[in-house]
């Protein structure tokens, strides 16, 4: 009796479903900075298929390459990663 794997991404969620994902804050700040894919990659010295991975929410930056994108894009990792808090969120 074989057995099928069944296709599956990096992440048991898909990252790039929603607008709080990583990838799409990535993608945001990317272009906020005004960078093109190839810029970025060019400046942290990877492939641009690796921006396009971590853009389309198939893989994340290592820990070293997330300050990187941290300190090109002006952005803090926490805000890369969780996102920032809105003027509507109150703290009780």
């Amino acid at each position: 009796m074989g057995t099928t794997k069944s296709k599956s991404s990096v992440f048991p969620w898909d990252d790039s479903a929603y607008p709080g994902a990583f990838s799409a804050r990535l993608r945001a700040k990317r272009k906020a900075s005004n960078m093109s894919v190839e810029q970025l990659s060019e400046t942290i010295h990877v492939s641009k298929y690796t921006i396009y991975k971590w853009e389309s929410g198939q893989s994340l930056p290592a820990l070293p390459m997330l300050y990187a994108l941290s300190e090109i894009l002006d952005v803090s990792t926490d805000e890369l990663i969780k996102g920032s808090l809105t003027e509507t969120t109150t703290f009780d």
